[in-house]
């Protein structure tokens, strides 16, 4: 019962880690894919501008003028009106758009947290997949017998 307690804790650890490092994924994924040039072209009137500091930034939000979607931008200010391209994966309430290739960049600081969470996911994983094959019984030999 002890091997499938921990089995059980070491799946929950996994899909933690795995849930964190995935975000971080999709975040290098985006910007990349900005970077290369893929996302769908929109033009931005922005109402609320980004903040950004050292502990923390505030993403400024906008409607796009061709459906009325709002959207998060960084390094914008209200009223000014911007051409943007959207994100191909989307994580969150609002919809990100990025704006500059400098602004799409610094989603790269997710390679960080993609080894920091991403390791722990897969050395939980690991264990869980370990625990849950179980013991062999005493004097139950799993090798095939030798004439």
């Amino acid at each position: 019962m002890k091997r499938i307690i921990q089995a059980v804790l070491c799946a929950v650890g996994a899909v933690v880690f795995g849930a964190g490092a995935l975000t971080g994924v999709v975040y290098l994924f985006n910007a990349t894919a900005y970077l290369a040039g893929f996302g769908e072209k929109v033009t931005v009137r922005i109402e609320e501008s980004s903040t950004s500091g050292m502990s923390s930034g505030h993403a400024g939000i906008g409607t796009t003028l061709e459906d009325g979607r709002t959207v998060r931008l960084f390094d914008v200010t209200a009223g000014e009106t911007v051409d943007a391209r959207m994100v191909l994966i989307d994580i969150g309430k609002d919809t990100q758009a990025y704006t500059t290739a400098a602004a799409a960049a610094k989603d790269y600081i997710w390679i960080f947290g993609v080894v920091v969470l991403g390791a722990p996911a897969l050395v939980f994983g690991f264990a869980a997949y370990v625990l849950s094959r179980g013991r062999p019984k005493p004097g139950s030999t799993t090798a095939e017998p030798t004439a």
